[in-house]
């Protein structure tokens, strides 16, 4: 799929080959794997903190279905999984940056700060499930604030809407904005996250915004991104009202939330990465 996908081409060589993919699968896993050792030592560094510190607000009901553990991790499964945003978001920036070239200006502005947001959802959300604090919450709930905007002051940049200063502009206004009503009404996340997360793909889907024509094979990337964050969102909902839950279980629909959502962020990269963005080009109809 991986190879097939980079192989895509809009008027011009492919983005990447062989070669620099091999290249950034080999730094990803390292720097994934140096990355979660540090958490570990952080963890183990700071043991008893958690205990003292403001918990999450799911601690007074239940935070997910995985069963907390009295140890320096508290969920193994959802911290673990976590880091298969890193492991995107290393191997993204990794891959953009030996590429032979970028495919559109776009594009190659906004893999590495998508690159480096994932990254960061992977981070916070390993601490977060680790310890179960309301500072690992805020942060993690904040990423994926920053994942969804960009997502958004992306779409406006490559639909021509905007210029990029003044999508950096609206982008910290979102995040900041964000940030604080994450603080003050920690409980409106969810509603939050889904207002500044669909406004974003349902933009990029369009034509005059990812300049493919709706039957353009080269949509295979968003189609399948999309489709996987359906999926993991209903195991997500599953896990999350205790249908599907075995909470001693290593197998979690929490954990695999966060591996499919990682390769849906996968997928958005590739497809920024053969696509122009603007209106369509030519190409099947």
């Amino acid at each position: 799929m991986l190879r097939r996908v980079v192989r895509l081409r809009v008027n011009e060589p492919t983005w990447i080959d062989r070669r620099t993919i091999s290249r950034a699968v080999a730094l990803a896993v390292a720097g994934t794997a140096v990355l979660g050792a540090l958490l570990w030592w952080l963890l183990l560094a700071v043991d008893g903190w958690a205990d003292q510190a403001r918990p999450a607000t799911c601690v007074a009901t239940r935070c997910f279905c995985e069963a907390v553990r009295d140890a320096p991790v508290a969920q193994p499964a959802n911290t673990v999984s976590s880091f298969a945003y890193v492991l995107v978001g290393l191997w993204a920036a990794a891959a953009v940056a030996g590429a032979r070239r970028a495919t559109a200006r776009s594009a190659g502005a906004l893999i590495p700060w998508l690159a480096l947001v994932v990254a960061l959802v992977g981070l916070s959300s390993a601490f977060y499930h680790a310890t179960l604090t309301f500072v690992g919450q805020y942060f993690d709930v904040l990423s994926m604030y920053l994942l969804g905007a960009l997502l958004l002051c992306g779409a406006l940049v490559r639909m021509g809407a905007l210029r990029p200063p003044a999508a950096v502009a609206l982008f910290v206004a979102i995040a900041g904005s964000l940030a604080i009503a994450q603080y003050a009404y920690p409980e409106s996340r969810r509603v939050l996250f889904a207002l500044v997360l669909l406004p974003g793909i349902l933009l990029e889907v369009r034509p005059g915004t990812s300049g493919l024509p709706w039957r353009d094979p080269r949509r295979v990337p968003l189609s399948t991104g999309i489709g996987l964050l359906v999926v993991a969102y209903a195991l997500w909902v599953l896990d999350d009202r205790g249908v599907l839950c075995r909470p001693d279980s290593l197998l979690q629909g929490h954990a695999a939330w966060h591996t499919l959502t990682a390769v849906s962020a996968l997928m958005l990269v590739l497809h920024y990465g053969t696509t122009r963005g603007g209106a369509p080009r030519g190409g099947p109809r």
